[in-house]
């Protein structure tokens, strides 16, 4: 009986320490993002693709190239800004797919961003871009995914051209005299 009762807890305790899907993958944008902002200089957008991504680029461009297309996408090289938390990243999730997004801040340079596409793949989240690839392993990306993403509150895009300010009215023509 004592040998049930460590068993039981120690499972317990293995599976109360494993992490939920939906926090890995917020960890995981979190991360993505912060790699954006140039906060994680020794990352690299690779970490990001899929293996199915990644080996179909290869096959398309070779590894070598591969690499350095890598590089130059990212945050190397840019101004270090204040990392992003967790609490302002927002996901969803359906089945092996997810998506996220980052609550907008109007006092910052990354106002607001785009939804990114995640799938799960052998445990890691990584960037669904719908390749060829990609949808003959995953399958398709479900629609209702980005749907209840613009239903779960994501800020609304600014403008796409400015706000015109009415013009100052121009004072009448002095008298001649």
């Amino acid at each position: 009986m004592l040998m049930l009762t460590v068993l039981v807890g120690a499972l317990a305790l293995v599976l109360g320490g494993c992490s939920s899907p939906e926090k890995a993958l917020r960890a995981r944008a979190v991360d993505f993002y912060n790699f954006l902002r140039g906060t994680r200089p020794d990352d690299s957008y690779l970490n990001y693709l899929s293996p199915a991504r990644k080996a179909e680029i290869a096959k398309n461009l070779g590894a070598e190239q591969l690499k350095l297309l890598a590089s130059t996408i990212g945050g190397r090289g840019r101004a270090q800004r204040d990392p992003i938390n967790a609490g302002r990243v927002k996901v969803q999730m359906a089945g092996n797919f997810g998506i996220s997004w980052v609550e907008a801040r109007q006092d910052e340079p990354l106002v607001q961003s785009s939804p990114v596409k995640w799938v799960l793949d052998g445990g890691t989240w990584y960037l669904f871009q719908g390749s060829e690839a990609e949808v003959k392993q995953f399958g398709e990306y479900p629609r209702e995914l980005l749907q209840r993403q613009k239903r779960a509150g994501a800020a609304p895009k600014a403008p796409s051209q400015p706000i015109e300010e009415p013009a100052p009215e121009e004072p009448p023509p002095a008298p001649r005299g």
